[in-house]
């Protein structure tokens, strides 16, 4: 009986893997719904807004990548798209605009 359940545990996960390769802009919609409540024309329609650049280093995506959604982490509201790089060290520095100053403090004086 185990076996039968495991492999149409792993049949179900490749139909499921299948089907997300072949469908990716209605996953990527369903998952911009589902963590931020907007759908993918709502995420297009800000990727145009930023001209397709991302909102804090103004570079535009070139691995490939989606835009990642930046939000207040504490109240849910959409601050716009960030690239990788930019998303990656937002979450590194907690969000707490403290320490990016105290980061930029600390640039300034290594570069003195």
């Amino acid at each position: 009986m185990t076996e039968l359940v495991n492999h149409d545990k792993e049949k179900y996960l490749q139909v499921n893997k299948t089907w997300r390769q072949k469908n990716p802009h209605r996953t990527h919609n369903s998952h911009l719904k589902r963590l931020y409540g907007i759908s993918l024309v709502d995420y297009n329609l800000m990727l145009e807004d930023q001209d397709y650049k991302c909102a804090i280093c103004f570079k535009i995506e070139i691995d490939g990548r989606a835009f990642s959604v930046d939000h207040n982490h504490q109240t849910g509201k959409i601050r716009g798209l960030l690239c990788h790089h930019c998303n990656r060290g937002l979450g590194q520095f907690k969000e707490s605009t403290i320490i990016i100053e105290q980061a930029i403090k600390y640039l300034e004086k290594g570069n003195n």
